[in-house]
């Protein structure tokens, strides 16, 4: 067994302390929170918790004095340790690409129905960006609202007021520039399965085996697929 392991790429940690990122909240942090009243909460909002949470987590992740696990290869017997990660999103690179890799994949296997999607973004107007930026809850009361009006948009094409269209939302607050910018990015089924309902869940006998997308707004003549869809509704993060 220990040949078969031979010819496998030796596992090398990361060094997180080497990172320019890493160099760069550690020194600067204190600097930071001190001058951030006065500097940059008339642009980005108050100073909120979760960042000293989130940057206190960022300068844990991947150093084995904060944590590890003990790991043995069962074929060859060797071991090695795999310091823990914060496992935060946004600020991280190292746990936010894996996050997102995770994401996406689920989406694709258990949230999105086998069926053509959009990308649909929807923007606020400047005069009302302020309001999230003080009131962060109104980012969901936003995704709540696009998810209404995707909603009645389908039911008003289709005549049909019971129609659901699939909708996934994610909050974006920031633009190219790092600038205070709340977007939401949304995948958006083109149509709506037939047998889709208020009532209809995952895997519930109301989904036919075989089901039609009729297009909404993009014409054509409706389409079979191969099962019945995998999810109904919204899903807002």
């Amino acid at each position: 067994m220990a040949d078969a392991c031979a010819g496998a790429a030796a596992y090398r940690p990361r060094r997180a302390r080497d990172s320019p990122l890493y160099r760069l909240a550690e020194t600067h942090y204190e600097t930071f929170k001190r001058e951030y009243d006065e500097r940059f909460a008339s642009r980005y909002g108050a100073w909120r918790c979760v960042v000293e949470r989130t940057l206190f987590a960022f300068l844990d992740c991947g150093i084995e004095e904060h944590g590890f696990a003990r790991m043995r290869c069962d074929a060859c017997w060797q071991e090695f340790r795999e310091a823990l990660s914060c496992k935060r999103r946004g600020f991280c690179p190292s746990c936010h690409s894996k996050r997102a890799v995770l994401w996406a994949e689920w989406l694709s296997s258990e949230v999105l129905a086998a069926a053509p999607h959009h990308q649909w973004v929807f923007t606020v107007p400047k005069r009302l960006r302020l309001f999230c930026l003080y009131e962060r809850r109104l980012l969901g009361v936003l995704s709540r609202c696009a998810w209404r009006t995707v909603r009645d948009l389908y039911r008003a094409g289709l005549e049909d007021r019971h129609a659901l269209p699939g909708m996934v939302v994610s909050i974006q607050t920031y633009g190219d520039l790092a600038s205070w910018q709340p977007h939401l990015h949304t995948l958006v089924s083109a149509g709506v399965p037939s047998g889709w309902s208020r009532t209809t869940r995952r895997g519930s006998s109301g989904c036919a085996a075989t089901w039609c997308i009729r297009r909404l707004l993009w014409g054509g003549c409706s389409m079979t697929g191969p099962g019945p869809p995998t999810a109904a509704g919204a899903c807002i993060r």
